[in-house]
């Protein structure tokens, strides 16, 4: 995105996608991946989602092409990845840290660790 501050619509508007933030929490996690190896690690996420415990090939081609179509053309718009089309790799960009506090929490929201209280906006001493 050639350093351009990210927009912050576009920045809630891509994370607002579970999908879109497990690649973030992947990407922090091994710096970069291919879109293959993301789509298998979206797989492996779907099957631990589903109570069966299986995910199938027809899910992980829909993944993949969710993927390359949407997820990852959203979060590059938003200067959240880079993608390196001749390698085929997924990486970070650097954000802002109001991106990273944002992702910090919706990550946690996902996985039920943040337990925060916040009181009411008529409370807050902004009312």
């Amino acid at each position: 995105m050639d350093n351009e501050p990210p927009r912050t619509d576009e920045v809630l508007d891509a994370l607002a996608s579970q999908r879109r933030r497990r690649v973030l929490a992947y990407l922090r996690e091994h710096g970069d991946a291919t879109r293959e190896e993301l789509a298998d690690v979206l797989t492996g996420w779907l099957a631990t989602d589903r109570a069966s415990g299986r995910a199938d090939a027809e899910d992980h081609a829909r993944i993949a092409i969710s993927l390359s179509h949407v997820a990852l053309p959203k979060l590059d718009d938003a200067g959240l990845v880079a993608v390196e089309e001749e390698t085929d790799t997924v990486a970070l960009e650097a954000t802002a840290p109001w991106v990273e506090t944002c992702l910090d929490a919706v990550l946690d929201a996902d996985t039920g660790t943040d337990d925060r209280v916040v009181r009411p906006w008529s409370e807050s001493e902004d009312a």
